[in-house]
C-alpha cells in the first residue's frame, strides 16, 4: 500500500487514519508505528490523529477489530458456500483461516500479537475476537450434529482446532514449514488440517 492511495484526500479522516497505520503496519511493522508517523503517511497534521485516537493502542485496536471482522467475515461466508455440504466445512474454514493469515499478515500479527490480551478491558476488541472464534466453534457443531466429529464440548474442541491452524499459519509466515519439509506450504497445510480431522472424529 503505497503511501498515495492512504494520503487524506476525501475526508474521512477517521478511515483514512486506519488505513495509514495498516500501511505503516505492513511496511515497518507495529514498533516503528507512532501517531506523527501515521499523520505523515495519511498526509495530515501531527495533531490531527488524536482527534480520533487517544493513542497508539487505541489506533491499534480498532486496526485488529476491522481484521478479526474481515475474518469472520470470511468465515461465514465459508459456511454459506458449504452449507449444502457440511462434511467440508470444518477443514474448510481451517482452510479460510490459514489463507487469511497468509494474505493479511499485518492484520493477522497485529490480532493475535498480545494486544487483545494486553486490552482485556476493551469490550468491541474482545468481542470481535470472540465473533470470529464463535465461527470456529459453529463448524464444531455442526460436525458433530451430522457425526463427522465426537460428541464433546464444542468450546473446547473448538480451542484444538483453532490452535492448529493458527500454529500452521504461523509457521507459514515465517517460512519455517519450507525450512523442515519440501513441499507446497498450502498442501502441508490442508495435510495437517485433515490429520485433524482424523483427531476430532466420531
Amino acid at each position: 500500500m503505497s503511501k498515495s492511495t492512504t494520503s487524506y484526500h476525501h475526508g474521512d479522516l477517521h478511515n483514512a487514519l486506519i488505513q495509514a497505520g495498516l500501511s505503516v503496519l505492513e511496511t515497518d511493522g507495529e514498533a516503528a508505528l507512532t501517531l506523527r508517523k501515521v499523520a505523515r503517511v495519511a498526509g495530515v497534521s501531527h495533531a490531527a490523529p488524536y482527534r480520533h485516537f487517544a493513542d497508539k493502542n487505541a489506533l491499534l485496536s480498532v486496526i485488529a477489530q476491522q481484521g478479526f471482522s474481515k475474518l469472520t467475515e470470511a468465515m461465514q461466508a465459508v459456511h454459506t458456500q458449504y452449507a449444502d455440504s457440511p462434511v467440508q466445512l470444518l477443514p474448510e474454514i481451517g482452510s479460510c483461516y490459514i489463507r487469511f493469515g497468509i494474505e493479511n499478515a499485518a492484520y493477522f500479527q497485529l490480532m493475535f500479537g498480545g494486544l487483545l490480551r494486553a486490552n482485556h478491558e476493551d469490550e468491541a476488541l474482545r468481542a470481535a475476537g470472540e465473533a470470529t472464534f464463535a465461527e470456529v466453534v459453529r463448524a464444531i457443531t455442526i460436525s458433530q450434529k451430522i457425526g463427522l466429529v465426537r460428541d464433546g464440548d464444542a468450546v473446547e474442541l473448538a480451542t484444538t482446532a483453532w490452535a492448529m491452524a493458527h500454529g500452521i499459519a504461523a509457521l507459514l509466515l515465517e517460512d519455517m514449514l519450507a525450512v523442515h519439509q519440501q513441499g507446497d506450504g498450502e498442501l502441508l497445510a490442508r495435510q495437517a488440517l485433515q490429520n485433524l480431522m482424523l483427531g476430532l472424529r466420531a
